[in-house]
């Protein structure tokens, strides 16, 4: 995996409707995680997360070593700093000026508009701040209100498909998109 330089932690990144944060180890956070992680829709795509709290220790852990690393650059999202975490948003597999990232939504915010404006401010953070030109998102067929999202926000079908490999080894039939910066 490359490393991009990335500030130590994240930074606050203000966007419409939504704030991109970093994850705090306080109650709120830890409690929102654990619901993101114990509603059905995120778990049938991202089932190795279980919400046990030994799982959020290891999943803020991996936040903050992302940061400090290189590695990617992992936000929470509200609607103000001090509001509750609402989705979370990932930029990874850095590639010379590409990136892929990730989404998840929190059952009440669902078709808010939400997520759509976390991707938007992230996207335009990974341009101006980056300098990257191309976001991908590898994405299952099956998860449809994810190819909503992503078409929504810009991203194109490219027509390949994407590695989708699975932590136990099992091959996913992810799609592939793209946004141009």
């Amino acid at each position: 995996m490359t490393r991009i330089p990335l500030p130590a932690s994240p930074p606050l990144v203000v966007g419409d409707g939504v704030v991109l944060r970093g994850l705090r180890r306080d109650a709120a956070d830890a409690a929102a995680l654990r619901a993101i992680f114990a509603d059905a829709e995120v778990r049938a795509w991202l089932w190795e997360f279980d919400g046990t709290d030994a799982v959020i220790d290891q999943f803020l852990s991996g936040h903050e070593a992302s940061w400090r690393t290189g590695a990617a650059a992992d936000f929470g999202v509200s609607r103000s700093v001090e509001d509750p975490l609402l989705a979370l948003i990932r930029m990874h597999t850095f590639v010379g000026d590409t990136a892929k990232l990730a989404w998840i939504s929190a059952p009440s915010a669902r078709g808010l508009g939400v997520a759509r404006s976390a991707a938007v401010t992230a996207a335009s953070w990974a341009r101006d701040t980056l300098g990257l030109v191309t976001l991908f998102a590898e994405i299952e067929p099956s998860n449809v209100a994810s190819v909503r999202l992503a078409e929504a926000v810009g991203f194109q079908r490219t027509g390949r498909p994407g590695t989708g490999v699975r932590p136990d080894g099992i091959v996913a039939p992810d799609e592939l998109f793209a946004l141009e910066l």
